[in-house]
């Protein structure tokens, strides 16, 4: 098996040979030497032949006010702009988590500590031509939860420090409002020019999700891809509407929940790429860590990059045949 960082420099080449051959502007590369620069320092990337980096992107809607936001965003189209003309291809981090604060890093963190609260409550309509409309629930509602209604999370530190207060949880792929939410994020990062996101955290968190949005879909799905004799014969039921959700393997409809749940992040996957290719210049698309895919199930998302690739004159077999 190939390492995480052999898989995501093969992704950013699907990736963005599918973006230069749409369009007549070239990166300052071929196809053998796409090498990623973290800083974005032009002496370093120069001296060390690099031609990938991480360019500058939309800020989070809740830790900014709009006329900071409009700011942000002019000065990361012009520094985007900058390195697109000097022939680097920009990528930007996007985190799909949703953060919050505890009163101390022992503490057991709680929905209403989420930052997007505060934001939801006081500000979202300054920025609803990115989100749309504030839903009627509230970001506490989005968050992936246990059977028991409680929620996972994780709590970042440098190598050989403590934790902090901070912590992270993650939203469900089931839920609209948080969906609309990340099509919202996408749409702002693919308007500052850059050429793809690494969209982090894409994924259903252990042991969740049983909220009712989760539980409705599932049973959608058992009724269009669980004939019904089929699920009297395996499990003793045909009344789809009255089961539990699985917990654990050996629980009745373990094996259509595990199947289901890469289903659902594919379909994240597909949404978030459906609204940058809509939003930007370059028909750009989210990426997506590949161990993420594998995981989830996303591997028809992978097959159906390969096919687009291998179909233009900058793919490397392509190339090779010319030579």
């Amino acid at each position: 098996m190939r390492s995480l960082p052999t898989q995501i420099a093969a992704a950013v080449v699907l990736l963005f040979s599918i973006a230069v051959a749409l369009n007549d502007w070239k990166p300052s590369t071929d196809w053998g030497h796409w090498r990623l620069g973290h800083k974005t320092d032009l002496g370093f990337l120069t001296k060390n032949n690099l031609t990938v980096t991480f360019g500058s992107g939309a800020p989070n809607f809740d830790a900014v006010t709009r006329a900071e936001f409009d700011e942000a965003m002019a000065k990361a189209k012009a520094f985007n702009k900058e390195y697109h003309d000097k022939g680097y291809i920009v990528l930007r981090y996007l985190s799909t988590s949703l953060n919050g604060k505890s009163e101390s890093n022992q503490d057991q963190p709680q929905k209403q500590q989420i930052n997007l609260l505060k934001f939801y409550s006081e500000r979202w309509q300054d920025f609803e031509d990115y989100l749309g409309p504030k839903p009627q629930q509230d970001p506490t509602t989005w968050i992936t939860v246990h059977p028991d209604g409680s929620f996972p999370h994780y709590r970042y530190a440098p190598y050989g420090q403590q934790t902090t207060a901070g912590f992270e949880t993650w939203g469900c792929p089931d839920n609209p409002d948080y969906v609309g939410f990340m099509e919202g994020k996408v749409r702002a990062q693919a308007e500052t020019g850059i050429d793809g996101s690494y969209v982090d955290w894409t994924h259903i968190a252990g042991g969740t999700c049983y909220c009712d949005y989760t539980k409705q879909n599932f049973i959608a799905y058992l009724k269009k891809n669980l004939p019904l004799q089929m699920g009297e014969r395996k499990y003793g039921t045909s009344n789809y509407d009255g089961i539990d959700l699985p917990q654990k393997r050996g629980d009745k409809f373990w094996m259509e929940w595990i199947t289901y749940r890469g289903h659902v992040v594919a379909e994240f996957h597909r949404r978030l790429r459906t609204v940058a290719m809509a939003d930007s210049d370059l028909a750009r698309l989210p990426m997506t860590p590949p161990a993420t895919w594998k995981c989830w199930g996303g591997r028809d998302t992978t097959t159906s990059f390969i096919r687009r690739f291998r179909n233009f004159s900058t793919a490397p077999r392509a190339r090779m045949k010319q030579a």
